[in-house]
């Protein structure tokens, strides 16, 4: 719950036009909270609105990084906007506008590794802009994905009995032998499989969806020291948990994106300083240092049989939460409404949807000519 505080600087910010292609951000929301330039482009238009958001500071340190992270998030963004992307997010052309400004400032984008929610329209645009960085799906989305259709096919009253949670726990392991090996192992999860239609379908949206569809390479994380996207997913529910209502006041969302910055800045000169800003929890490093050992155990064993099964008992579904409070049980809860809200949705509203997301693709394209001024 906001305080009277947080409610009376809410009251002060500008109105929002109701045409939002008249909206003018000036002044305090153009800068960073040090007065540096930090609004860099808004194309103003009427139905594909693109507002950008960096700083000098920030821009040098994400052309001089070799790995990138992508996430978005659609509840955070300000009603009049389709979504709000972090830096780890994109959607195709955006890039052209990060180039344009690398240009401008004299800055070279050097990413080797990019790691996205599998969205396709994003994948895509990476490939597209940066075609020689190699792309990696968050392990997260990968088992959230999974764990969704398992829901989707009714397995998740079934959750409870070993074998059905023996399988959905298996194909998320699958991401995490080596890549060589994945077509014995999926070989292997079929003798797993319960005899149940269910199970049947589930197989035969593994093997479409993460065999055929999107490759192993995309999803195997055997060689990755990071996994997952689960910090920016941590940053985007911090914004969520600071708003009043799920599509924020544009100006809030500026100012939380201000507050970020400030304090992003100060934790990476602490880094340079070789000094410690956050230590992984000691849940983590156990978990990691687990993985790790089975890993080592199992690296050259021709066993994939009982890699897997080591593996699976490592993991645990739904997926890994970044809030220790989340479980199971409220997991299924908001599965639950979700399905319940899913069955009375109209299918206009879903094609009128995927219209619009296309259509705003598709119209970055309006920004190509722009070009970076000091």
């Amino acid at each position: 719950m906001y305080s009277g505080l947080q409610k009376s600087r809410t009251k002060l910010m500008p109105t929002i036009p109701k045409d939002f292609s008249s909206l003018v951000i000036n002044g305090e929301h153009a800068i960073t909270t040090s007065g540096e330039e930090f609004l860099r482009f808004d194309n103003q238009s009427s139905s594909n609105r693109i507002i950008i958001f960096v700083d000098d500071y920030s821009f040098k340190i994400l052309s001089e990084s070799e790995e990138w992270f992508m996430d978005g998030t659609f509840k955070s963004a300000p009603k009049q906007m389709m979504q709000l992307f972090t830096i780890h997010a994109l959607v195709k052309n955006i890039f052209n506008v990060l180039k344009d400004l690398a240009l401008g400032a004299k800055l070279i984008l050097n990413s080797k590794r990019v790691m996205t929610d599998f969205e396709a329209l994003s994948t895509f645009a990476i490939q597209f802009h940066f075609p020689n960085v190699v792309i990696k799906g968050c392990w997260f989305h990968f088992r959230q994905a999974i764990f969704r259709r398992a829901v989707r096919l009714g397995l998740k009253q079934h959750y409870h009995l070993d074998e059905h949670r023996e399988l959905i726990n298996l194909f998320g392991a699958l991401a995490l032998i080596p890549i060589e090996k994945i077509n014995e192992g999926f070989e292997i999860i079929k003798l797993f499989k319960p005899n149940d239609a269910k199970c049947d379908q589930m197989l035969t949206y593994f093997e479409n969806q993460w065999l055929n569809k999107i490759q192993p390479n995309i999803w195997n994380h055997f060689d990755s020291d990071i996994r997952t996207n689960n910090k920016i997913e941590g940053l985007h529910s911090g914004l969520n948990k600071q708003i009043i209502s799920d599509h924020q006041n544009v100006f809030q969302l500026i100012n939380f994106l201000k507050q970020k910055q400030s304090s992003n800045s100060i934790e990476y000169e602490r880094l340079k300083q070789a000094q410690v800003v956050k230590n992984k929890s000691k849940k983590e490093e156990t978990k990691q240092f687990q993985l790790e050992l089975i890993k080592i155990e199992h690296k050259n064993s021709p066993k994939v049989k009982e890699f897997l099964q080591s593996l699976c008992q490592f993991i645990q579904y739904p997926y890994e939460y970044w809030f220790d409070e989340q479980n199971l049980e409220e997991y299924l809860i908001e599965e639950a409404e979700d399905d319940d809200n899913s069955q009375n949705d109209n299918p206009l509203q879903h094609q009128r949807f995927e219209f619009q997301r296309r259509n705003q693709y598709n119209g970055f394209q309006s920004i190509r000519g722009f070009k970076f001024v000091n």
